[in-house]
């Protein structure tokens, strides 16, 4: 992980109910850019949301490399998905990826 940001918006009391729902948001030729949801079901409220920023490493190199193309096309599809969903989700602004090279 290169960066993450969290953001705490309302409590969770023991006892309520949660879900996590994740998507990526965009990714570029060595990172991806991810965001989480933690949804209070009890109280119908978002309690957190985090963004992560994801390098892809050669552990041997010990560092960054591009994205094998077999992962990249289940990155595309993955976007294509959640461009489905009809709205974007509202990042932080913390996280800045180079233009995608899609």
């Amino acid at each position: 992980m290169l960066r993450q940001t969290i953001d705490y918006n309302a409590e969770i009391l023991a006892g309520d109910e949660i879900t996590i729902h994740g998507r990526m948001v965009d990714y570029s030729d060595k990172c991806m850019h991810n965001m989480y949801w933690m949804v209070n079901e009890t109280r119908d409220k978002v309690s957190s949301t985090s963004e992560v920023l994801v390098g892809y490493a050669d552990l041997e190199a010990r560092r960054l490399t591009s994205f094998p193309p077999e992962l990249t096309d289940r990155f595309d599809a993955r976007i294509a998905e959640s461009d489905e969903l009809g709205w974007l989700p509202e990042t932080s602004g913390a996280i800045l990826l180079s233009p995608s090279e899609r």
